[in-house]
């Protein structure tokens, strides 16, 4: 291969089409490569000097032909000329090809991300004269993983931070992750949970209708049912409201979100209130409208003849 590599070095040097073929390769280089090239003077110091600059080199660089036999130092902004200085002296210890990721600004507003290769060139006394360098610009790819980051970070600050228990789960019902609400109310931690179905959670009453609500929210279809009980990790019951919705990615559901509503607190209430409306506050005992509707459930009566009868009692 080397032998090869030499051939056609020699060739592009000496053959009878070497003009014409290195007048071709720097057009390509120049022109149409969107990757940005620039050859650099190694001298002592160091110091290097641009020697050539390729088109997108130029336009994404914010560079011009003005800069060709310039240094870093007196080509570019004081930070930037700093860093580029220490990835090329790296080159020069290392004295093989070096790669690392670029940032800078273009016309000091627009940001370029950029990965680049350092490519050292030896002269016949093995020491290195010219430096290559070839930046290809990753900006798009660097943005869209930011924004799926912010993202991310968007979606855990509302799944954390939310006062319902959230449960990702498998089509088959195994728990993939819970937030900080759902240990709150289960008792068991996250990790405890992430070993487990949400089956486990479910009262044995309330079993055939969750795992039907699960079944069908896997085809599409989001669910919820006011009145299901979950075993706390002490044993007690809860009441919770619980809403079922599928979980898309590229247009396949690829699991289901479970979000759990404590109502055990408002049951409680509820029956208090119910409690009072039927029993007298002082002695315990059921008040009229607990005789009224008594009467009226079990034998028939009207609200005016019922309402007779508790005249006649008095």
């Amino acid at each position: 291969m080397n032998d090869m590599n030499q051939f056609m070095t020699n060739e592009l040097v000496t053959g009878k089409s070497a003009s014409k073929i290195q007048k071709i390769i720097f057009d390509i280089i120049f022109q149409h490569i969107h990757d940005m090239v620039f050859v650099m003077k190694v001298e002592s110091g160091p110091i290097f000097r641009y020697l050539f600059i390729n088109e997108a080199g130029m336009s994404k660089a914010n560079l011009s032909t003005e800069v060709i036999g310039k240094s870093f130092q007196e080509a570019l902004p004081r930070n930037r000329a700093s860093i580029l200085q220490r990835k090329y002296e790296k080159l020069l210890k290392n004295e093989k090809v070096t790669k690392f990721d670029d940032h800078f600004f273009y016309n000091g507003e627009y940001e370029v991300y950029g990965e680049t290769i350092l490519t050292p060139i030896f002269n016949e006394l093995n020491e290195i004269s010219y430096v290559v360098g070839v930046t290809r610009d990753i900006t798009e790819r660097i943005l869209e993983k930011k924004k799926m980051a912010r993202n991310e970070q968007r979606y855990r600050s509302i799944v954390d931070n939310n006062l319902d228990a959230i449960f990702s789960i498998t089509p088959m019902g195994k728990i993939l992750e819970v937030n900080p609400a759902a240990a709150m109310l289960t008792g068991y931690s996250e990790k405890q949970m992430t070993s487990r179905s949400i089956y486990d959670l479910i009262h044995d009453t309330d079993l055939d209708k969750i795992k039907s609500m699960i079944e069908k929210t896997c085809t599409g279809h989001p669910l919820e049912s006011l009145d299901c009980k979950i075993i706390h990790s002490k044993g007690q019951q809860l009441i919770v409201h619980i809403k079922t919705a599928p979980i898309v990615i590229h247009g396949e559901i690829d699991g289901l979100f479970v979000i759990l509503k404590d109502l055990s607190e408002h049951a409680k209430n509820m029956e208090m209130i119910r409690f009072m409306a039927f029993h007298d506050q002082l002695t315990g005992l059921f008040n009229r409208r607990a005789l009224l509707d008594h009467l009226k459930c079990s034998n028939g009566f009207t609200c005016k003849e019922i309402a007779r009868i508790c005249t006649h009692l008095h």
